[in-house]
């Protein structure tokens, strides 16, 4: 018996220590997927919260852009109207230098009428002076007309000079503002060159971020099937930790029973060898005694260190013997459904033994 216990429960034991490796090195599994899964998740959650911050970083520049091209757009404008109005500028001083020309004009018919008021009163003074003291009167007069001529002739001098002073800034105005004209156009050109290429910038970021969007759903996605995969593999593991206690407790079970069982048969056969005292026939009346339940039986042999009697039995138990023989303290060395062996706590006296053999005598009389 000892060999079959110890040969069946090695084997399981054997396979419960394998089994539980087994499991053990599942968990293991478990835990690292556990824990990459959670590194997959964390850095979905990075990703996810990069990419959203890359869309908002995005939204944040296509209104930048907007605004910008919108600046743009008014610069354009003002651009334009300010060489509208240089351009209305220029005909202003155009048509002023114009109003100079023709000044400058009427100055010189001027100088000449005076010129000929000057060659009149030289006339008129040599004309009075053949004429004598007759003429004395008109000479005073040309003398006067005379000077009259040559303070209109020196005023148109002064004015002369002041319109060709004012013709050259004129023209030099009229230069700057073509200058500025052209210097506005250019910049025209180049606001609108600045606003296409601002438009082109806003409809690409507008494309980046509506990638970024969709990119933002498919990691949010992904990181909700992550979230779900640790679960999975927590659950798993813990699961997995059961079978583990579960399976250790299956082999501490197993190895008490592959100790319990043989000490079981070794009392067993140390009862069997106490069965070697000499063992008489007995068919003496007993009480088998055992807490307040008192069963009759009958001795079917009889030895100094115990006795075999026709009824089961259970643990520790009195004998009442008869005929006034007292009683005895015994435990059951074994069991069945119709008998049971009793192993006395104190060996029996021979001259106890010897009545009990009598009491067979007696009744097979």
């Amino acid at each position: 018996v000892e060999t079959a216990t110890h040969k069946s429960v090695s084997a399981i034991v054997a396979s419960a220590d394998e089994l539980m490796d087994h499991v053990r090195q599942m968990q293991d599994t478990l835990a690292a997927t556990n824990a990459n899964t959670g590194q997959a998740n964390a850095a979905t959650a990075k990703s996810l919260e990069d990419t959203q911050r890359a869309a908002d970083l995005a939204a944040e520049l296509n209104a930048a852009i907007s605004e910008v091209a919108r600046n743009v757009t008014n610069g354009d404008r003002l651009a334009r109207e300010t060489v509208a109005v240089a351009q209305e500028s220029r005909a202003s001083v155009e048509e002023l230098e114009a109003a100079t020309q023709q000044i400058n004009d009427f100055v010189g018919i001027i100088s000449e009428l005076a010129d000929q008021t000057n060659l009149l009163a030289l006339n008129a003074t040599i004309e009075s002076a053949r004429a004598g003291e007759a003429g004395r009167g008109f000479a005073v007069v040309a003398t006067e007309i005379k000077q009259l001529a040559a303070q209109t002739t020196r005023s148109a001098s002064q004015i002369t000079e002041r319109v060709n002073q004012i013709q050259g800034r004129t023209r030099h105005a009229v230069e700057a503002i073509s200058r500025i004209s052209d210097s506005i156009a250019a910049l025209g050109d180049v606001t609108s060159s600045v606003a296409a290429a601002v438009e082109e910038q806003r409809v690409s970021t507008d494309s980046f971020t509506q990638f970024l969007e969709t990119n933002r759903e498919s990691i949010r996605s992904v990181a909700k099937q992550v979230s779900q995969l640790a679960d999975l593999s927590g659950d798993a593991a813990n699961r997995a930790s059961e079978i583990t206690i579960k399976v250790e407790g299956m082999a501490q079970t197993s190895r008490d029973a592959s100790a319990s069982i043989p000490e079981i048969v070794q009392k067993a056969v140390a009862a069997a060898d106490s069965r070697r005292s000499p063992r008489l026939d007995s068919e003496a009346p007993i009480v088998l005694e055992s807490g307040n339940v008192h069963r009759p039986s009958q001795m079917k042999d009889v030895s100094g260190k115990g006795a075999r009697v026709n009824a089961p039995s259970k643990g520790d138990v009195k004998v009442q013997l008869p005929g006034g023989m007292g009683e005895v303290e015994a435990r059951t060395a074994w069991s069945s459904d119709t008998e049971s062996g009793l192993e006395f706590k104190e060996p029996l006296a021979d001259s106890l033994i010897l009545r009990l053999i009598k009491s067979r005598e007696k009744n097979a009389a």
